[in-house]
């Protein structure tokens, strides 16, 4: 260990003092011993090291007037102050000791309160010492100061009146501050990290509102009670903001920040961050990167920003914007919203009552509990609505659509789907698009739309509609309805090739059941009763057809029955529904 002792006497002559090259990352000390200080004096600029270094204030009897010095890059870490020999606790003051805040003369207008040691004598004296480190400027470019810019020597004119400084709890002062954020009540952390290769840092605020910016190194920060901002900096940081309704950045590096109790603003920064907000209603913004934000409890916004993020809403309602990447958004527990942005993106709305877009691309979305709106919207997209009475719609693109296990509206929309009710009595729309639509269990209506659709009711008492286009119909088990109306059927007139090629174009229905299943004629001007129509046997790869012919339109449609089905119990009036 070295150890130097430096005197200081009156004047205003300054002496700078460094630990050399090659004794910077020993364990130093230094005396800082004062001899008859009667009158203003500048005193001592002390730069410690990298080591476990040590600055005793001595003789400080001698000091009846005001000394002024500045004891740069201390960390209470690893460094300690002593005064006649004792240490002291810089959370625990003895009586004639004050932490305080003070500007000096900086003449950077960004700047914000440096932190002071002011120790009054028994001579009744002060000595007033900055903590200062290696600031850069307050414009947050990232580079060191010049010496105009930092207050570590003031004149006698530049004296406070001590006794108005605010007093503040310590904390450690190397800091980059960005311009225009103030803290309010609470302390400013200044902690460059000049050397890169520095282990942990750890820095902790107080119980009121701190500004705390950690710098370039990989840093641990707690901001403890109040409305804190903090700032990562450069490094992968671990920031806990704590209690109060904290601003958290995490500046560049892949950060792990925790809001804790309040409501929160959060912001990754550059790279991959883990963001977790924890209690109250907080805002997670990943920006760029590949981020993990977790809402936790609260009714809380999360928006991944770009990248590929993984977003976790947690309890309560929450909203969730995946942002551009191919992201997994879970709203879990709550009415959540989901929006999954650009890109391919995984998204389940859990518990509660959601609302979920799949926004652009080929998406995955999952209703889970309750009753949720699920919408694709652009791109090929695979949605499952699971438990619930959902409302489902595909948007544009080739869409797969799952009712799920209740009585759900689910809607093809734009492009060739594949809709299936699943169980419940479900209502399924293909829309536009040649369409595959699937009642399931229960009692269905299948709505094809516009296109070549394909219909099958499946179990229950389905009723079916395919729509505009030449479609088949499938009622499957039960007692079914297969609907008709104006603009339905197809005229054969229109049609062009040979007989077999015209059939291949017309509504087919494929397993009409005599006396249980019904053709309706519902909103078909041209069809009021059985002597608007006309009716053929016709054999088609032998099996048994009735051509249904509207003889006023000549539009038609193929019947597939039973092969032993007569002509006169086809045609019986209890087959048909007329209006």
């Amino acid at each position: 260990m070295l150890t130097r002792t430096h005197i200081a006497q009156n004047g205003t002559g300054q002496i700078h003092t460094f630990d050399a090259s090659g004794s910077r990352d020993q364990n130093n000390w230094d005396n800082l011993q004062f001899s008859k200080i009667t009158s203003f004096s500048h005193g001592h600029h002390v730069r410690t090291g990298s080591g476990n270094d040590t600055i005793n204030f001595k003789n400080i009897n001698e000091v009846s007037s005001v000394i002024v010095g500045r004891i740069e890059d201390f960390d209470s870490q690893r460094d300690t102050l002593r005064i006649e020999g004792q240490a002291i606790d810089l959370n625990n003051l003895p009586a004639n000791v004050r932490i305080v805040e003070f500007n000096g003369a900086h003449n950077d207008a960004g700047s914000q309160p440096q932190q002071w040691i002011l120790i009054t004598t028994p001579a009744g004296g002060s000595i007033f010492y900055a903590f200062e480190g290696a600031r850069v400027d307050m414009n947050n470019n990232g580079g060191a100061n010049s010496g105009a810019q930092e207050s570590h020597f003031i004149s006698r004119a530049q004296l406070p009146d001590f006794s108005k400084l605010k007093t503040v709890p310590y904390v450690d002062p190397q800091n980059v501050v960005p311009t225009g954020i103030a803290a309010t009540n609470g302390i400013t952390i200044n902690d460059v990290d000049v050397n890169t290769s520095d282990v942990l840092e750890r820095i902790v605020g107080t119980g009121m509102d701190d500004l705390i910016a950690a710098g370039l190194n990989d840093d641990f920060v707690r901001g403890y009670q109040g409305n804190d901002q903090i700032w990562g900096g450069s490094g992968n940081d671990t920031v806990y903001g704590e209690d109060g309704n904290d601003i958290l950045n995490g500046g560049t590096g892949s950060d792990k920040l925790f809001g804790g109790n309040g409501n929160d603003r959060i912001d990754g920064g550059l790279h991959d961050d883990v963001i977790v907000g924890a209690n109250g209603n907080d805002l997670l913004i990943g920006n760029n990167g590949n981020d993990k934000l977790f809402g936790s409890s609260g009714s809380d916004i999360l928006n991944g920003d770009g990248g590929n993020d993984y977003l976790d809403g947690g309890a309560n309602g929450d909203r969730l914007f995946g942002g551009n990447g191919n992201d997994i958004l879970l709203g879990q527990n709550g009415n959540d919203l989901l929006l999954g942005g650009q890109g391919a993106d995984i998204l389940g709305g859990g518990g509660g009552n959601d609302r979920i877009y799949g926004g652009s691309g080929n998406d995955r979305i999952y209703g889970g509990n309750s009753a949720d709106l699920l919408v694709g919207q652009d791109g090929d997209d695979r949605i499952v609505g699971g438990y619930g009475a959902d409302r489902i719609a595909g948007g544009n693109g080739n869409d797969h659509i799952y009712g799920g296990g209740h009585d759900d509206r689910l809607y093809g929309g734009n492009g060739n789907d594949v809709v299936l009710g699943v169980h419940g009595n479900d209502i399924v729309f293909g829309n536009f698009g040649n369409d595959r639509l699937v009642g399931g269990d229960g009692n269905d209506q299948l709505f094809g739309g516009m296109g070549r659709d394909v219909l099958y009711g499946q179990s229950g008492n389905d009723r079916i509609s395919g729509g505009m286009g030449a479609d088949i119909l499938s009622g499957g088990a039960g007692a079914d309805v297969f609907d008709f109306k104006n603009g339905d059927m197809v005229d054969w007139d229109d049609l062009n090739g040979t007989w077999a090629q015209k059939n291949s174009q017309l509504d087919v229905i494929t397993d009409f059941t005599v006396g249980s299943d019904i053709i309706d004629f519902v909103g078909y001007g041209q069809v009021k009763s059985i002597d608007d129509i006309s009716v053929w046997s016709t054999t088609i790869d032998g099996n048994l057809y009735f051509t249904v012919n509207v003889i006023e339109t000549n539009e038609r449609m193929l019947v597939d029955v039973d092969d032993t089905m007569t002509w006169s119990n086809f045609c019986e009036a209890e087959n048909f529904l007329f209006h």
